[in-house]
């Protein structure tokens, strides 16, 4: 499995300063850097999903999987001319699925319902 990671943006706190002064110009240019990063950010979404990746959008970033090892990985990134150092390119163990918790009879002779306190 492998694993990039595409920043959209910082919380506003930080890209402005928490606590400080603000004014209508730095929120204006906030806003405008904001959506030039989510505009590349969906280029390259583009990119990868085409190649095969699955996103999901976590709290300031999408990370992008692909079931492959590291090296197909980088040819795809390669090819479409895509930074997996900008992009965190990593190699990751693939979630583990939960499954359900097998449900079985209780063993003869025990008590079926649970003890009241």
């Amino acid at each position: 499995m492998a694993r990039c990671r595409l920043h959209l943006y910082f919380p506003p706190g930080w890209e402005l300063g928490e606590d400080t002064v603000v004014g209508a110009d730095a929120v204006r240019a906030l806003g405008e850097a904001v959506q030039a990063s989510c505009g590349r950010v969906a280029d390259t979404l583009a990119v990868l999903t085409s190649l095969g990746w699955s996103c999901r959008l976590a709290r300031y970033e999408v990370l992008a999987e692909k079931d492959c090892d590291r090296s197909v990985a980088m040819l795809d990134f390669l090819r479409s001319g895509l930074d997996p150092v900008a992009l965190a390119l990593e190699a990751a163990e693939p979630a583990p699925v939960e499954q359900a918790a097998e449900v079985s009879a209780p063993p003869t002779g025990t008590r079926s319902r649970p003890r009241r306190p």
